[in-house]
Formats: structure tokens, sequence, C-alpha cells
């Protein structure tokens, strides 16, 4: 699950943009935060990513063989193996921070530019500039 979130202010540094994205969520504790970067001539947006274990998933499978041959094969006891597995069910929630609504719009109903994008067409959107 994704969340799509844009500053309402006129942000201008990176800097601004971690500030709000700390700020996001108080009091929570995130699996993981991914901070606000520039690569070469990209901004790498900012993410706040928890993650819920909501259950578990139990898979018991019973195998048997009608092959004599194989009843020796390793995991058999005679003509039958039985495997038992548990999995944990889990839910990812990524919030990710825009510089403005535009850019959020872009990343939402178009995916495009949705974790960075260039500096200078950033710039055309008005609001982030490189300092």
């Amino acid at each position: 699950m994704e969340f799509y979130v844009a500053s309402k202010k006129d942000l201008r540094s990176i800097d601004e943009l971690q500030i709000l994205m700390m700020s996001l969520c108080p009091g929570i504790m995130p699996e993981r935060t991914e901070d606000f970067q520039e690569f070469g001539a990209d901004i790498e947006f900012g993410k706040i990513v928890f993650v819920e274990d909501i259950g578990e998933e139990s898979i018991y499978r019973e195998i048997i063989l009608t092959d004599e041959s194989m009843f020796s094969t390793h995991g058999f006891t005679g003509e039958r193996r039985v495997v038992r597995q548990t999995r944990r069910l889990l839910r990812w929630i990524r919030i990710i921070l825009y510089p403005n609504a535009e850019v959020a719009a872009l990343a939402a109903e178009k995916n495009y530019h949705r974790y960075s994008m260039p500096i200078r067409e950033l710039k055309e959107y008005g609001r982030q500039k490189k300092e």
C-alpha cells in the first residue's frame, strides 16, 4: 500500500523536506526510512516504510508416492512425506513525500517520477530549488 503525500508549503531544500517527512508520523517507529537525497542531477524522494504483522498462513501438504523405487527418496518415510510450513503475513505501507501536489499527482495518476526526478525538471514545477 502506498500513500502519496505532498507538501503544502513552498519547501526549497532537501533538508526542509526531510524535516517534514520525519514529522509525518510522530510517535510511530517506522520499519525504515529512506532520506531525500541528490544523486547527480536527480532528487530521490523520501519514504517512510511501516510493516505490520497481520497474521500467519499455515500450509500442510502430504505427498504419497506410488512408485516403490522412489520410496527411499530424501525426505520420505516409506511412500509418504508431510510438509508443514508457517509463513507470516505482512502488510507493507509506504509513505512517499513529494515537494508539491503537482509532482505527487504525476506520480499517483501517471506513475511518472514515482521515486525520483531530475532536479532541473522539478524546478519546472515551481517549488523545489537546488541550494
